[in-house]
């Protein structure tokens, strides 16, 4: 404290010393030290007058009596100037009144501009979250933003002769086909393809297609073989002229630069064109053949479902494997290759097709009239092939079985 000087006329200013309830992680050497810097604060100056006493704080009942005691200059911890949590005093002016209840404002910070480099990162940041959610979906996209192939692959290249492209690069392996990929083949090459519901598509030469879609087939030229066994999907083929819509069937659709040519080997197909909606079918070994040229014209005929026009569509289908397989299912695919219908002329030869199974070994496409009576041998069974059917007998096939 402050001596007094009679010679200053200065008043006594009695100083209260205030005391905080100090958390308990800061030691006694600190709430003394911080109560010294107080009292330090609360000298009075020449012009301020009588500081006004301040209210006072209490401490733990066990202190409230204990003279002040400075720390010791041996500690080793340092006294801090203020403590965490404690009040700071101020020095009043004497006409004013302190305002003992009024609200702390929280100190005054003015506003950070975002700095250019954290501006790069948040861009970068929102680029990458915006590139794994694409990778996620599994869709690309071209620079016009449209959807050029999922992650995951739409179709499978089976069988092929003679080389391809997909995407306007060469290929002469099998590989796996995405959307919105192309493909075209040369002079001399066929390909075929196999979609998810095992559709298999063949491609003649001279051909360009684009898979669109797992059940979306875009014609640009040339002639392509539809062979759809589910008959609970459909695929759609879309030409320059109109498009086409099958139902577990088997059909060839032809697109020249003036006109469009659908031929059908089995089931039912629609032909959606701007002009009408038409429906093509087989009937009695006879499929529909409708052409449209570019003035919206239509001509129909008919086709044999196993006329030579087909064995192209042979070229790209692979070997069947004989290995436990049945002469039934040898069958099955010899009259889904040719287009030729099974006839069992007793039902004792559908019987021994059923049970008998094969050894190992291969039937190629341009086998089959070959090797097929061979094969049925092993099961006593007799076929005869005929122009439209396959007739399958126990015994030699007699005049009872009408020519076909």
């Amino acid at each position: 404290m402050k001596d007094f000087d009679p010679a200053a006329n200065d008043i006594p200013v009695p100083i209260i010393k205030r005391r905080f309830i100090v958390p308990d992680r800061h030691s006694a050497e600190e709430a003394w030290a911080a109560t010294e810097a107080l009292e330090q604060e609360l000298e009075p100056s020449d012009t301020d007058g009588v500081v006004k006493p301040q209210p006072d704080y209490t401490v733990p009942p066990e202190r409230r009596d204990q003279p002040h005691q400075p720390p010791d200059s041996g500690s080793s911890r340092d006294a801090p100037s203020e403590i965490p949590h404690a009040p700071k005093a101020s020095t009043r002016k004497a006409s004013s009144e302190p305002e003992l209840n009024a609200p702390l404002a929280p100190p005054e910070r003015d506003a950070q501009p975002i700095q250019p480099t954290t501006a790069r990162k948040m861009h970068r940041w929102f680029f990458a979250t915006a590139a794994a959610v694409i990778i996620a979906s599994g869709l690309w996209f071209s620079d016009a933003g449209q959807i050029l192939h999922s992650a995951e692959p739409l179709a499978q290249i089976t069988n092929s002769q003679g080389s391809y492209t997909r995407n306007n690069r060469a290929h002469k392996e099998a590989v796996e086909i995405f959307q919105g990929d192309t493909l075209s083949t040369a002079a001399g090459g066929v390909l075929a393809i196999r979609l998810g519901d095992h559709t298999v598509v063949t491609l003649d030469e001279n051909t360009e297609v684009a898979l669109l879609a797992e059940d979306v087939l875009k014609v640009a030229n040339g002639r392509v073989y539809i062979d759809s066994p589910n008959p609970n999907s459909a695929i759609l083929v879309s030409t320059p002229f109109g498009d086409i819509v099958d139902i577990g069937t088997r059909y060839a659709v032809t697109v020249a630069p003036e006109s469009l040519n659908v031929a059908m080997r089995e089931g039912v197909a629609k032909v959606t064109t701007p002009a009408a909606t038409l429906y093509a079918s087989v009937t009695n070994g006879l499929g529909d053949v409708i052409s449209i040229d570019k003035d919206a014209n239509v001509e129909t005929r008919h086709l044999a479902t196993a006329d030579e026009q087909w064995q192209w569509t042979q070229k790209a289908i692979p070997d069947f494997d004989l290995y436990s397989a049945s002469i039934q299912e040898l069958l099955q695919w010899s009259s889904r290759v040719t287009g030729k219908e099974i006839i069992y002329v007793t039902e004792s030869a559908q019987k021994a097709a059923q049970q008998t199974h094969l050894p190992d070994g291969q039937l190629s496409t341009d086998a089959i009239s070959q090797q097929l009576p061979e094969i049925l041998k092993t099961a006593a069974l007799i076929v005869e092939e005929r122009r439209n059917a396959f007739v399958i007998a126990t015994t030699p096939i007699d005049e009872l079985v009408p020519s076909l």
